[in-house]
């Protein structure tokens, strides 16, 4: 779907390398949430999307019909926001998700950035 178009589910700008953004497409999936998925390595020029929406490259960048987004959510925020649109959505305990984190380790320490290409 090109990036002007109306959504009507979210879209996810991501790409498959990126632990967080396989994170949250499990978190999605695992839910039964529809959403668009766009493959930053297979569309490059869609980064500037990512840029508009969050000042840089962070991924994932997720935006929802209604106009907001979010960017590097953990699975909690993410799930929070799917309960908005989806109050039936099982909650993380009804749907045996847990984080899949070594001892110590934050969601934060998966953060991902994309350096912008200099030429």
């Amino acid at each position: 779907m090109p990036p002007d178009a109306p959504l009507t589910v979210p879209r996810m700008l991501g790409a498959d390398w990126c632990p967080d953004c396989r994170r949250s497409k499990a978190l999605l999936e695992r839910l039964g949430v529809a959403y668009e998925y766009v493959d930053l390595e297979v569309e490059p020029d869609r980064y500037a999307e990512v840029e508009t929406i969050s000042g840089g490259r962070s991924i994932p960048t997720i935006l929802f019909p209604e106009g907001d987004h979010l960017v590097e959510p953990d699975d909690a925020t993410l799930e929070a926001r799917i309960h908005l649109d989806v109050p039936d959505v099982p909650g993380p305990e009804e749907a045996g998700i847990a984080a899949e984190l070594a001892d110590g380790e934050q969601e934060s320490d998966h953060l991902c950035f994309i350096e912008p290409e200099t030429t």
